[in-house]
């Protein structure tokens, strides 16, 4: 469950961060504490003590060798505790916060599911009306990627196949050109213009994404769309940005393509056609 992993991740970590501190707390206190006792009691005070005094000297020799495990271990030791600590802690909370998603239902998305649902959006919203879309059963019938891609080439094909239709483009870049002479390729030229254009006008109603002249310097603001702006040049630091409009660019105006047969081949961009006779 990608809300359960987010969550004992994030309490995971906040727990280390937590016992680390404390264990940095008792380590500080016990270094302090130490240096409390020996400022006291002098180390060299205690051996001319347990010199002066045999029974002192052999309740010294006993403590000593705790004094020096205790310099040499009371850190990873002190380490090694909170850490277990951090665990069990972190699995307490853990199954706390697993029962308590499941007993109330809790729904939240991660920024992994809130992005791929922002991205089905935006990829709907750019289809044009009377694109067939898929018939939603469920999470377990959602498309995959390879059919989201393969929705997208039929797509691109079918907006070939209205240029084709209204206005034999793929006549014209099939054609081998050399026999001709400039001129007659010049009105074979105009003609699949005009009627290339008026489709354009017709279905997509082309518009500029800046509408400024080509040449003339402007600003490119902070949050500026990445898709509907390239950068260019010397690009260095962070936006706004000030340039020279090489070109203006090109959006949508309206997206109103003749609808697509569902059961159409979708690699045919268009059909033979045969006279009978």
């Amino acid at each position: 469950m990608n809300v359960m992993k987010s969550c004992s991740r994030r309490i995971l970590l906040w727990n280390l961060v937590f016992f680390t501190m404390m264990a940095l707390m008792v380590v500080f206190a016990g270094y302090a504490g130490w240096r409390f006792l020996f400022s006291a009691l002098p180390l060299p005070v205690l051996q001319d003590a347990s010199a002066r005094q045999p029974e002192f000297q052999a309740g010294f020799d006993q403590i000593q060798p705790w004094i020096d495990y205790a310099g040499h271990f009371f850190i990873p030791l002190t380490g090694a505790v909170f850490f277990l600590l951090a665990l069990i802690f972190w699995l307490i909370l853990r199954r706390s916060v697993a029962k308590a998603i499941n007993r109330f239902g809790v729904d939240v998305e991660t920024k992994a599911e809130k992005t791929k649902a922002t991205r089905e959006q935006k990829t709907k919203a750019a289809m044009p009306a009377g694109y067939p879309e898929p018939a939603d059963a469920g999470a377990d019938a959602r498309e995959s990627e390879a059919d989201q891609q393969a929705r997208m080439q039929r797509l691109y094909l079918h907006l070939l196949s209205v240029f084709q239709r209204e206005g034999r483009l793929i006549d014209f870049f099939a054609e081998d050109l050399t026999p001709y002479d400039d001129a007659q390729i010049g009105v074979a030229v105009r003609n699949i213009h005009e009627n290339c254009s008026k489709t354009l006008q017709k279905y997509l109603k082309p518009k500029a994404v800046i509408e400024k002249q080509e040449g003339e310097e402007i600003l490119v603001p902070k949050n500026f769309d990445t898709d509907a702006i390239k950068l260019t040049g010397n690009i260095a630091g962070e936006p706004p940005f000030k340039g020279i409009l090489r070109h203006k660019g090109w959006q949508a105006g309206r997206i109103e393509l003749p609808v697509l047969n569902p059961g159409h081949n979708p690699r045919v961009i268009s059909p033979a056609e045969v006279e009978i006779l």
